[in-house]
């Protein structure tokens, strides 16, 4: 890590090293250059070219802008309306990071976290809200009140 912030901050360390690297190919050492060729940092100032987010964008709209909602169940042992609430924060936060053109870590872990939203959401949801067979706990076989 020294090593390269050095070669990063002074031009002299790197040029001095790459001066080492051509004397060694001169002499003939050549595996020895290439040790040394692949110890060299990468030095980048020009960030890569990123995708277009409006894509992702459009197809991760938000949820209370986009007309939907969530309503709070009046089971007092459901939890479906917190991690509803924590899913459109997480969505929030993805389009935010797209929006603000972040770094490829922090896109990551954006979705990651909406990810592990949307795995919590719908574990609670499957596992609280479907029997085998796919129907509420609560159905009675009534197919419509009319």
């Amino acid at each position: 890590m020294f090593y390269r912030k050095s070669c990063e901050e002074n031009d002299d360390v790197f040029n001095a090293v790459d001066g080492a690297i051509d004397e060694l190919l001169e002499v003939g050492y050549r595996e020895e250059a290439d040790l040394l060729t692949d110890a060299m940092p990468d030095i980048e100032n020009e960030r890569g070219k990123r995708p277009d987010p409006e894509p992702l964008l459009n197809l991760l709209q938000p949820i209370k802008s986009a007309g939907l909602e969530y309503f709070q169940s009046g089971n007092k042992n459901s939890h479906s309306y917190d991690l509803c609430t924590s899913f459109s924060k997480e969505l929030a936060y993805v389009r935010r990071a797209l929006l603000e053109d972040r770094e490829y870590i922090g896109t990551r872990n954006a979705f990651n976290r909406l990810l592990a939203a949307y795995e919590q959401l719908s574990q609670y949801m499957y596992e609280r809200f479907h029997q085998l067979g796919g129907v509420p706990y609560n159905y009675h076989g009534h197919d419509s009140r009319n």
